[in-house]
């Protein structure tokens, strides 16, 4: 990223530093330099709305959103997570807007909306799913498991199990702790027998992406009733 930066900036695009340093920004917060994020979010912020630039303002206000999530300023992030959909929701980008829901999702779930957190991480399965986005739609399976582990405990290690066994088949991708959320099996396993976390755990491994999504509308009828 810092030598495209230089590369735009030397060639005179605005457009592409702008968006260098917003991805500069959240690979900073990934990896826990939360100073650096913010920073680096501001400075895309500004150059975005000097370019007047609406979609590149959507992903500076999710990169901020990000750091303030990790910060853990869950009323700050929430907001900024759902200016940032608004806006991509606007524009109708629907790449974009998918990925800004897990964010809303896990602030939502830290501020107690436990059943609007749960609409919104289903919500972003189907939408990743239909994108094609399967790294995203197995991520959210991790995140609905742990919106659930503490009432529908033998479900959320199901799909917690499905995840794992998604993301180990891809090689690799996102983990749910990196939002600062619990791990679904760790929460449920105090509610369960062995033999019951085995079994649910075995199940996990056995269901595909489609079925896991089903699943969790399931379980989100359980919970509350649409």
């Amino acid at each position: 990223y810092g030598d495209a930066l230089e590369i735009y900036r030397s060639s005179g695009d605005q457009l592409g530093a702008a968006d260098t340093v917003c991805a500069m920004s959240m690979t900073a917060s990934w990896d826990d330099d939360l100073e650096a994020g913010d920073r680096l979010a501001g400075e895309a912020l500004a150059a975005f709305e000097r370019l007047g630039s609406p979609e590149g303002l959507a992903r500076a206000v999710l990169a901020r959103g990000f750091v303030r999530l990790k910060r853990g300023d869950h009323d700050g992030a929430y907001d900024d997570y759902t200016t940032a959909l608004e806006a991509a929701r606007a524009q109708g980008d629907r790449h974009l807007a998918v990925t800004l829901l897990p964010g809303l999702a896990a602030s939502a779930w830290q501020l107690g909306r436990e059943l609007h957190a749960l609409d919104l991480a289903i919500e972003a399965a189907n939408e990743a799913a239909e994108l094609h986005n399967a790294n995203l739609a197995v991520w959210m399976l991790d995140l609905i498991a742990t919106i659930v582990a503490a009432t529908e405990p033998a479900a959320a290690v199901h799909l917690a199990a499905t995840a794992a066994c998604l993301r180990q088949a891809a090689g690799g991708g996102m983990r749910i702790e990196s939002l600062g959320l619990p791990n679904a099996r760790d929460v449920a396993a105090g509610a369960l027998s062995s033999e019951q976390l085995m079994d649910s755990w075995s199940a996990g491994h056995r269901t595909t992406l489609e079925e896991a999504i089903r699943l969790a509308s399931d379980v989100r009828e359980r919970v509350a009733p649409i």
